[in-house]
């Protein structure tokens, strides 16, 4: 997940960088190692004890950030938990100035939809994050994205995030990644 991550941030310098859904903070916290001119904020609807970075509470609504205000924002396996996606990604789009990551799930038959249930459920249930088991195809995420103002520069559905063999089940099909740039860029 990190050189995913590395390598689209790797063209911006400085950039001040908000982490949606952040979690622990663990990956922005590696991504800061690596990238250590950047500015990092996390927010997220369930502030956990011991995060790695600053974790500001929201409402999962409105970021609490002005417009344009971040340079990227990074949404990590965060979309699928929302109440409105698309008001999401839309909300992100308002406080983004030059791009908008979002790596997601992919979910095109009921056999992918089973997967990635179990796959939240196993490994969200501990932490009592809130589950929608809502996955988008690629059109209704194309269909999100125009409804949020963001033009889709790259969708890549050819990544891996586990290991073999595990990849077979948990990847193969339902992972993928989109660099979106915001319209009033």
């Amino acid at each position: 997940m990190i050189d995913l991550l590395s390598k689209r941030l790797a063209p911006f310098e400085n950039a001040r960088i908000l982490d949606v859904g952040c979690g622990h903070a663990r990956i922005t916290a590696r991504l800061q190692q690596i990238f250590p001119g950047h500015s990092y904020a996390g927010v997220d609807v369930v502030v956990r004890e011991g995060s790695s970075i600053e974790v500001v509470g929201y409402d999962g609504r409105t970021l609490p950030f002005p417009d344009k205000s971040m340079d990227v924002i990074m949404l990590i396996d965060v979309v699928h938990h929302a109440e409105s996606p698309a008001d999401l990604l839309k909300e992100c789009s308002r406080v983004a100035r030059e791009l908008v990551l979002v790596k997601d799930h992919l979910c095109n038959s009921f056999y992918d939809w089973s997967r990635l249930a179990w796959m939240d459920w196993f490994g969200n249930r501990p932490f009592n994050i809130p589950m929608t088991y809502e996955y988008f195809s690629r059109s209704q995420w194309e269909e999100a994205f125009a409804y949020a103002g963001l033009d889709c520069r790259i969708f890549d559905t050819r990544i891996r995030t586990c290991p073999p063999p595990s990849d077979l089940f948990l990847d193969r099909g339902v992972q993928m990644v989109a660099e979106l740039v915001p319209k009033h860029s």
